[in-house]
């Protein structure tokens, strides 16, 4: 394990100090732990801004194709494909779900 010196004010390092004594653990395995946690905090918040970076990208991309497409019901268009492939799906009437719970 590597050495490190840190300069940090005194009223910090009486907190930190406190905070090792309160959870049973020395000063510098608290520094490595809160360290740890705030680097692994800000990969999250990368992480999220790139996921967050490719969904308006994608998005953006989408609003091209639909403006290239014009105007178009993509529920007929599903439901076309889906006869298509599957054949005609019956929906069986209010009626007819009354009758079977009985």
């Amino acid at each position: 394990m590597a050495r490190v010196n840190v300069f940090i004010g005194e009223d910090l390092l009486r907190a930190v100090d406190d905070e090792a004594r309160r959870k049973g653990m020395k000063r510098s395995a608290l520094f490595r732990e809160a360290l740890d946690q705030y680097l692994e905090a800000q990969r999250k918040a990368r992480e999220e801004v790139e996921v967050r970076r490719r969904m308006e990208d994608a998005c953006k991309k989408m609003d091209v194709i639909a403006e290239k497409l014009g105007d178009w019901n993509p529920v007929e268009i599903i439901r076309e494909s889906r006869d298509a492939r599957y054949g005609r799906v019956s929906v069986p009437s209010r009626l007819s779900k009354k009758r079977r719970a009985r």
